[in-house]
C-alpha cells in the first residue's frame, strides 16, 4: 500500500493509543496476545510507530462503582477514565464498552440491564467529548456479542448496545469498529462458525483478537491519516443525569449559572424579591471578649419576618477602617446560632464548630444567624410563611444578612464570605450559588453527590425513599414531586460548586462521614476542577480529606481560615 510521504514523516514519533475497556480489552492469562498487544505490529506495517498502553479491566462496565452493586468491587470507566487515559495524554483514544453494561443480573428477559441504554448513552458520550475536546482521536469499538450456541435474550439486548455505539460514532464522528460484524464477516467469509473465534460465551480466542486487532489497524491508519483536531476552547462536563454538557466560552458562563439557579428553584421556590430597603437590627444583648464583641441581635429581613442573630465586631475596629466579613452558618442542632459560637448540644461541636467566635477572633466581622426552627426561630411555621420550601426562607435570611453587612460602614462589601458545617455546609452552597457577592464559600461534612446520598434502608423506608430527608418541610418538601430515589433529581453539587465559580470555593470533606460519602465528593470535585481549569482559577477550587468521621478537626479548619484570608486579602492575627 502507497503512503504519501507527508503522512511517513508525520508519523515518525510515536503515536500513543490507549485502549479502554473491560474484559475484552484487558490481557488474559488463556489468551497469548490480546488485541492490543497486537496493534503496534500491525500498524507499525502500515509505517506508524505506536506505542499502546492497555487499559483494559475485567467486569468493567462504562459507569461507576456505585451504579451497579453487583460489581461495586471493580473500578468502572467513569472512575478511572482521569488516571487510566486522560493522565496517559494520548493520541488516539479506543473505547471499547457494552458487554458489562448491557447485562442483566437477574437473567431474566425483560429485566433491566447494569447500566440503563440511556446512562450508556450519556456515558460513552462524555468520554467522547472530553477527548475531542482535547484535540485527542477517538475510535469506538463495539463489542462482539455471545457465541453462537450461548445467544438468547442477553445476546438480543447487547445487540442494543452494539447498534447504540455506532450511532455515538456516527453522532461525533470518530472512528468505528464492531466487532460482532467482524466476525460475522468470518462466517460468511470463511464458512466456518463464529465459535472458532471464542475461549468461551463471550470472550474472543486468539483468533478472535487477531481478527479485532486487524480491524482496528486499518480503523487507526483512517483516523490518524485526518487532519489533527486541535485542542477546543471549551469546557464539557455533566448534566445532573451524567450527560455531556458543553460551555464554548466563556461568556456563557453567566447563562449556565442561571440554568443551575433555575433548577434549585424548581425544588426550593422561586428567590423572593429583594428590592427591599436596607435591613434594620436591634440589638438586645452583648458580650464583650478579648478579641471581639458579640451583639446578640434581630434582623428585619421584612416588615414582618425577624431573624435572631449573633453580630461579631472585632475589638481591633478602628476610625475609617474597611474590613472583610462573612457568614457563619449553623448545623443540624436545636441550639441554632450557639453552635458557630462553641455553644452547640452535643460535645463534639462545642469543642470544634466554634468557627464563628474563631473569625471573629481572627479579625473578621461575622454575622451568625438562626435557621428557621432552630435557636430562637422555634416555634416556626413553615405552612404558614411566604416561602415553598424552609431552604428558600433561609437563603433569602441569609442573603438579607449580607445587606446588613454590607451598610456597617466598617465592612468591606468587596470582601465577605460565607462558611458552615452540615447544614450550613450546604445553605452555604445554595446562599453563594444565588449571591455573587459571596467572594469565598467554606462547606464542611455538607455535601456529596445525590447518587451517593444513602442512609440505608429503614431510614429510607421511614422518610419515603433515600433522598426523603431532602423533602421534610423545614427543607424542600418539593422534592417529593421529583422522587425520592434520585432518579429525578433537578440537580447536582457539582453543578451548584461550578455555579459558584470562579469565585472561591472550599470543602472539608472527612473520609469517614457517614452522611455524605467522601466517594460522590470526590466525583462532584473532578467534575468542578474543569470548570475552574476552563475558567484559569484551577487554585480557588480547595478540598481536604480529613481522616475522621461528620465533624470539622482543628487542622482543617485552620487552612480553611488559611484559605479564607487568602481570598479575602485578610492577614490573620
Amino acid at each position: 500500500m502507497f503512503f504519501p510521504q507527508s503522512f511517513l514523516q508525520a508519523q515518525s514519533s510515536d503515536v500513543r493509543i490507549v485502549a479502554f475497556g473491560n474484559s475484552i480489552t484487558a490481557q488474559r492469562k488463556t489468551v497469548q496476545k490480546v488485541f492490543a498487544q497486537r496493534l503496534p505490529e500491525l500498524l507499525k506495517e502500515r509505517g506508524i510507530n505506536a506505542t499502546v498502553i492497555n487499559s483494559g479491566v475485567g467486569g468493567s462496565h462504562s459507569g461507576r462503582v456505585i451504579d451497579n452493586r453487583p460489581t461495586a468491587h471493580i473500578q468502572h470507566a467513569q472512575n478511572r477514565f482521569q488516571a487510566q487515559v486522560l493522565d496517559h495524554h494520548p493520541d488516539l483514544v479506543i473505547i471499547g464498552f457494552g458487554a458489562n453494561d448491557a447485562y442483566i443480573d437477574t437473567k431474566k428477559p425483560g429485566d433491566p440491564s447494569r447500566i440503563p441504554l440511556e446512562k450508556f448513552r450519556n456515558n460513552m458520550s462524555f468520554m467522547v467529548e472530553t477527548l475531542q475536546a482535547a484535540g485527542i482521536k477517538v475510535v469506538l469499538m463495539a463489542t462482539n456479542g455471545y457465541k453462537p450456541a450461548n445467544r438468547d435474550f442477553l445476546h438480543e439486548r447487547l445487540l442494543e448496545y452494539i447498534s447504540e455505539v455506532e450511532k455515538i460514532a456516527r453522532k461525533y464522528n470518530t472512528g468505528f469498529v464492531n466487532n460482532q460484524a467482524t466476525f460475522e464477516k468470518f462466517e460468511q467469509s470463511t464458512g466456518k462458525s463464529a465459535s472458532a473465534l471464542f475461549e468461551d460465551y463471550l470472550h474472543p480466542n486468539d483468533e478472535g483478537h487477531r481478527l479485532i486487532a486487524e480491524s482496528l489497524a486499518a480503523e487507526i491508519q483512517k483516523v490518524l491519516a485526518l487532519r489533527k483536531a486541535g485542542k477546543k476552547n471549551i469546557l464539557v462536563s455533566k448534566d445532573q443525569n451524567g450527560a455531556p454538557i458543553t460551555l464554548p466560552k466563556a461568556s456563557r458562563w453567566e447563562s449556565y449559572r442561571k440554568q443551575v439557579r433555575a433548577r434549585m428553584e424548581s425544588v426550593m421556590g422561586p428567590l423572593p424579591d429583594r428590592k427591599l430597603p436596607a435591613p434594620a437590627y436591634e440589638v438586645t444583648d452583648s458580650l464583650k471578649t478579648a478579641k471581639y464583641t458579640r451583639l446578640h441581635i434581630r434582623v428585619k429581613v421584612k416588615d414582618d419576618e425577624v431573624v435572631p442573630a449573633y453580630l461579631y465586631l472585632p475589638n481591633s475596629i478602628k476610625k475609617g477602617d474597611k474590613i472583610p466579613a462573612m457568614i457563619a452558618l449553623h448545623e443540624t442542632d436545636p441550639a441554632g446560632k450557639k453552635s458557630v459560637d462553641g455553644e452547640g448540644s452535643y460535645e463534639k461541636s462545642r469543642q470544634t464548630l466554634g468557627y464563628g467566635k474563631e473569625l471573629a477572633a481572627r479579625g473578621y466581622v461575622v454575622i451568625a444567624p438562626d435557621y428557621p426552627s432552630f435557636g430562637e426561630s422555634v416555634p416556626y411555621d413553615f405552612t404558614q410563611d411566604a416561602y415553598e420550601s424552609g431552604t428558600m426562607k433561609g437563603i433569602f435570611n441569609h442573603m438579607r444578612c449580607i445587606d446588613l453587612l454590607e451598610q456597617l460602614d466598617f465592612v468591606d462589601n468587596k470582601n465577605i464570605g460565607a462558611i458552615g458545617h452540615s447544614l450550613g455546609g450546604h445553605n452555604s452552597m445554595f446562599l453563594s450559588a444565588f449571591d455573587e457577592r459571596v467572594k469565598v464559600t467554606v462547606s464542611s461534612c455538607g455535601w456529596t453527590q445525590l447518587d451517593y446520598y444513602d442512609i440505608g434502608p429503614e431510614a429510607s423506608e421511614r422518610y419515603g425513599g433515600r433522598l426523603g430527608p431532602f423533602a421534610q418541610q423545614r427543607y424542600m418538601p418539593l422534592w417529593s414531586k421529583y422522587g425520592l430515589d434520585g432518579a429525578g433529581k433537578p440537580f447536582e453539587y457539582h453543578e451548584l460548586i461550578l455555579a459558584i465559580a470562579p469565585r472561591a470555593f472550599f470543602s472539608s470533606s472527612p473520609t469517614g462521614d457517614k452522611n455524605f460519602d467522601v466517594a460522590g465528593v470526590k466525583e462532584g470535585i473532578w467534575l468542578a476542577e474543569k470548570g475552574y481549569s476552563y475558567l484559569s482559577v484551577p487554585n480557588r477550587l480547595q478540598v481536604r480529606y480529613p481522616e475522621t468521621g461528620h465533624e470539622f478537626p482543628g487542622a482543617a479548619r485552620e487552612e480553611a481560615y488559611q484559605f479564607i484570608d487568602q481570598i479575602l486579602s485578610k492577614k490573620s492575627d
